[in-house]
């Protein structure tokens, strides 16, 4: 059975989050997810100083929107990001070259 979105940003990208901070803190950038479907929600993941995951709406540098399905599908290795986005499941807006450093930790 696959893990819901909200396991993924709350467990799996948070442990990440702390095992891989140096590489990730040198993206200096925000992203914010916005997760649509069944299990929809809002995360904002901080690729700064001290790296972190919040819960919620705020600023981000690079915004992508997503299903909850497709989000799962990407991170079980079943879509790529690339097809996602080329296939219009995966929205991005503000600084989409942001998006092509998501591969640190997707």
């Amino acid at each position: 059975m696959s893990k819901s979105s909200k396991e993924i940003f709350d467990k799996d990208l948070k442990e990440l989050f702390i095992t891989r901070a140096k590489d990730i803190q040198q993206l200096s950038t925000i992203y914010k997810f916005i997760i649509t479907g069944d299990n929809r929600g809002v995360w904002r993941l901080l690729c700064v100083e001290n790296p972190s995951i919040e819960e919620g709406e705020g600023d981000a540098d690079c915004t992508i929107t997503l299903s909850d399905h497709d989000f799962i599908e990407i991170i079980e290795k079943r879509l790529t990001p690339q097809m996602a986005f080329m296939s219009q499941k995966m929205k991005i807006s503000g600084d989409v070259t942001l998006a092509m450093k998501l591969n640190v930790f997707l």
